[in-house]
């Protein structure tokens, strides 16, 4: 956040739910199109490619999603025309309790950003510091930082008003699981996408 290179925009949200609940929303973006249509889903970003690894007691999930068309934020912020395509990349990393960073961003089809190469794309980082207040709230501190248009200063308010809109969406949704979690238990089924979260809710148990 204090790069020469990277500017950033963030804020501060108070969750009613759980602080858990949270983190395994950022862990699992198959969510996207469903929640953030208009902003960070697309109808293909749910059946994109995705795999998750540990090391001890860190978790990484790693989504591509390649040629296809972009997101409808990061159509904007990259300044792609129209109709062109991108590989996209969505990349979590937890760190025990509760933070994860997101590695994300697009870059036009076949320009080496898979390989290694994002020279010619957008990226962002999302740096997501949860802290617990009760077992049911949670002080939620994140940040957005990026590396394209650096010398647009204006452009850091544009970008913590449309990722603070994505995140006001995400927290309507958990305050939701976290007012019917309280009707009392039901089944549990974890579908293939939940590999992530009940990883993690091993370590920190």
């Amino acid at each position: 956040m204090d790069d020469p290179a990277w500017r950033f925009g963030g804020s501060y949200l108070h969750v009613e739910a759980n602080y858990l609940l949270l983190v395994e929303n950022l862990l699992d973006t198959t969510h996207l199109p469903f929640l953030h249509p208009t902003s960070l889903g697309t109808d293909a970003f749910a059946r994109s490619e995705f795999e998750v690894t540990r090391e001890g007691d860190r978790i990484k999930v790693t989504r591509w999603l390649m040629n296809e068309l972009p997101a409808p934020f990061h159509k904007k912020m990259g300044d792609f025309p129209d109709g062109m395509k991108v590989d996209r990349w969505q990349i979590a990393n937890f760190a025990p309790p509760c933070f994860i960073k997101l590695d994300v961003g697009s870059a036009p089809a076949g320009t080496g950003a898979r390989q290694g190469d994002r020279s010619k794309g957008m990226n962002m980082w999302n740096l997501n510091a949860i802290t617990p207040e009760t077992g049911k709230s949670a002080h939620y501190f994140w940040a957005q930082a990026y590396n394209f248009k650096v010398d647009q200063k204006w452009l850091a308010d544009v970008i913590r008003a449309q990722v603070l809109g994505a995140f006001l969406e995400d927290m309507a949704m958990i305050k939701a699981q976290q007012q019917n979690m309280d009707l009392g238990p039901g089944p549990v089924v974890n579908l293939g996408q939940d590999k992530a979260w009940v990883a993690m809710r091993q370590i920190v148990a």
